[in-house]
């Protein structure tokens, strides 16, 4: 017999998912990358066998945009094989738990019509978020837009992209659908609480569209108490004028954050490579070396920037990490 079982997966498939992505960006699979960043994934139960006290085997469903489909159909079976295998290697060790099954398959969709709408609505993402890696929803009230724009400029020179809706929409597009989009499609929801934030009658309503949405949440205490959900994310206590040693404090919060750390170390690292300014290569170094130990992989990575780059050459703190992380020296015979 078969008793219910509770899915020892649920509501880590994000996780699972941006686990695998982390993995193949590192090994530079880019089309594995695209097919697992635009999914949307579930974890279900697909089979049970009762040898050895009950084995249950699950599948993780990848639902991706019917555009991606369709580029990779005639290799579909590799595909799925090629992440399933990785998934084994992600989740091992789950007792009579197993999930050992990959299915990507086409989001639905009604008609031609609403298709064409979602690839309209493909175009603005990309246009809002400027196809960076790292999307933060900045919310925040009128009075305190100038701020919001200056922490927004901030964290652009780290490769992130920084929604501020007053800053960031068109004047031919209408705002609320705007707004709307960036809602759906951010990685991180951050409010600046600041004694006019709840004057405003749409920063509640992102705040619980943020909660919904189970995004990354982040409150900076600057005047305004937290209040409700938002009461039980991480918190900052500074002022938003500050937006450099704000901005600072974002991203090493973000490091540290399971899902999106892999993603913002990656990004770090592209922003290091491609650094014109010496005082952000070393900021950027900063924020790396608070950011875990490194693997042999990523101190060569920094080695080669140094060489390429005079900007990250020249940082003092690049310098001292390279003096101390010399190559080894190869032994004559």
């Amino acid at each position: 017999m078969h008793f219910m079982h509770d899915n020892p997966f649920l509501g880590k498939e994000k996780s699972v998912v941006a686990t695998l992505s982390s993995i193949f960006k590192a090994q530079g699979r880019s089309e594995y990358v695209k097919i697992l960043d635009a999914s949307s994934p579930t974890i279900e139960e697909a089979e049970y066998d009762n040898w050895n006290g009950g084995t249950y085997y699950y599948t993780l469903s990848l639902e991706i945009p019917v555009d991606i489909f369709a580029r990779i159909e005639s290799a579909l079976s590799k595909h799925e094989g090629e992440i399933g295998a990785k998934l084994q290697l992600v989740v091992r060790e789950t007792g009579n738990d197993i999930l050992n099954r990959v299915i990507i398959r086409p989001q639905m969709v009604e008609s031609v019509s609403e298709l064409a709408v979602e690839h309209s609505g493909n175009e603005r993402v990309q246009a809002i978020w400027k196809n960076k890696p790292v999307k933060i929803f900045i919310s925040h009230q009128n009075s305190d837009k100038v701020a919001a724009a200056k922490l927004s400029a901030f964290l652009s020179k780290f490769n992130m992209a920084a929604f501020v809706a007053h800053e960031a929409i068109e004047p031919t597009i209408p705002w609320q659908s705007e707004i709307k989009i960036a809602l759906n499609t951010m990685d991180v929801f951050l409010a600046l609480l600041t004694s006019n934030f709840r004057n405003s009658k749409w920063t509640d309503q992102e705040v619980g569209f943020a909660v919904a949405k189970k995004a990354v949440i982040i409150h900076v205490r600057d005047g305004q108490d937290p209040y409700g959900f938002i009461g039980e994310t991480q918190s900052l206590s500074m002022p938003i004028e500050e937006n450099e040693n704000l901005g600072m404090e974002i991203i090493s919060i973000l490091l540290k954050n399971p899902v999106l750390k892999s993603r913002v170390r990656e990004t770090l690292f592209v922003t290091l490579e491609n650094i014109g300014n010496f005082t952000y290569a070393c900021k950027t170094m900063k924020l790396l070396q608070k950011a875990g130990a490194f693997s042999e992989q990523e101190i060569q990575r920094i080695r080669e920037a140094a060489a390429r780059n005079t900007y990250v050459r020249d940082a003092y703190n690049v310098k001292d990490f390279l003096a101390e992380n010399e190559p080894p020296k190869e032994i004559p015979f």
